[in-house]
């Protein structure tokens, strides 16, 4: 066995594999927990894109998740089998189910709802995740990252069902949108006492969700309607001089709406995340407006702000400024720019 090995290796050097290429054969098809936390929980997983097989119409891989051990995992289809890749447990093996090329997707997932796994839809298990085809040392991979706000979600349901403020207050981590909105809809349509009014909108506005569809503020029974005072009568000046204070009074407020009319509305933190550019990004955090964020959402815009320097070091740095940019941010497109340059350098000697 390690004859093979060796020979294996010697096979790949001498082919033009590199060192790295030969520890990464190692680290792919694998889990890797990149950050754990009370509330979030996000995995990473490099996967080979050889011999990678549609799993249904254009889909290269499907998520299952088995409920009683709580194991989302990512189903893909390689040449003559199936493999399961557990993401939740890193440390499990890949499951292997035999197959043939007439192998019938539905036959898979039978075997694989006796073991306990049914086909699920991520936000159902508070799960987010994004894939993208990326070279990994040298070695092309599939690149799929989960994050689990399960735990989150939880907490943020309860306080949602209850209307109960409580147990959110003091929660910076941002739960997306995605895995919260519809069960936050149906229970902000319920909300009819003021006290919950209250704590449904003081939540929406914590997750950024829409709150305009609160009903308006009813007057209890307990509460008696504003009684309008008559009037004494005035002699003439009198009322004059109130008619040209109150004339006075409505040209002040026609100018302060003109004023408000040209002043441009203030751009949301969703803005800046999302669609702002380098400069305004930067001119945003500098300003007093900003100043209300959370540590949380100013720590995103920082790293948002971050990137944008990467990414214009990636694209017109030279060699020297992205060599030290690298040194920095462990960057894996760093190390690839870094090899290419290296290479057009050489072949220009």
């Amino acid at each position: 066995m390690y004859k093979k090995f060796l020979l294996f290796t010697i096979t790949l050097m001498l082919s033009g594999c590199s060192m790295d290429t030969l520890m990464a054969l190692t680290e792919v098809n694998k889990t890797k927990v990149v950050k754990k936390s009370t509330y979030v929980k996000h995995y990473k997983a490099y996967f080979t894109r050889n011999n990678l097989l549609p799993v249904e119409n254009k889909k290269t891989y499907l998520y299952f998740y088995n409920k009683k051990e709580k194991d989302l995992s990512l189903l893909m289809h390689r040449s003559d089998r199936y493999i399961l890749h557990s993401l939740y447990h890193p440390e499990k093996s890949a499951f292997t189910l035999g197959s043939h090329s007439y192998t019938k997707l539905k036959t898979i997932e039978e075997r694989l709802l006796s073991l306990g796994y049914r086909r699920i839809s991520l936000n159902k298990i508070g799960a987010t995740s994004k894939a993208s085809e990326t070279t990994y040392k040298e070695i092309k991979t599939l690149l799929v990252e989960v994050k689990d706000y399960s735990q989150l979600q939880k907490v943020y349901k309860r306080a949602i069902s209850n209307y109960d403020t409580r147990k959110v207050r003091k929660i910076k981590t941002i739960l997306p949108k995605v895995l919260i909105s519809h069960y936050y809809k149906t229970y902000l349509k319920k909300a009819k006492k003021q006290k919950q009014i209250d704590s449904i909108k003081y939540i929406g506005d914590k997750l950024r969700l829409d709150t305009s569809s609160l009903p308006a503020r009813s007057i209890s029974s307990n509460e008696k309607p504003p009684v309008k005072k008559k009037k004494k009568k005035k002699k003439v000046k009198a009322v004059e001089k109130k008619h040209e204070e109150k004339n006075l009074e409505v040209e002040i407020i026609k100018v302060d709406r003109v004023i408000k009319k040209k002043a441009p509305a203030p751009k949301p933190y969703t803005y800046y995340l999302n669609s702002a550019s380098s400069g305004e990004l930067k001119n945003y955090l500098n300003q007093s407006e900003s100043k209300r964020l959370t540590a949380g959402e100013r720590n995103m815009l920082k790293a948002k702000l971050v990137k944008f320097k990467d990414d214009k070091i990636l694209k017109n740095g030279s060699l020297e400024d992205i060599i030290s940019a690298y040194k920095t941010n462990n960057d894996p497109r760093f190390k690839n720019k870094i090899i290419i340059l290296m290479k057009e350098a050489q072949e220009k000697e």
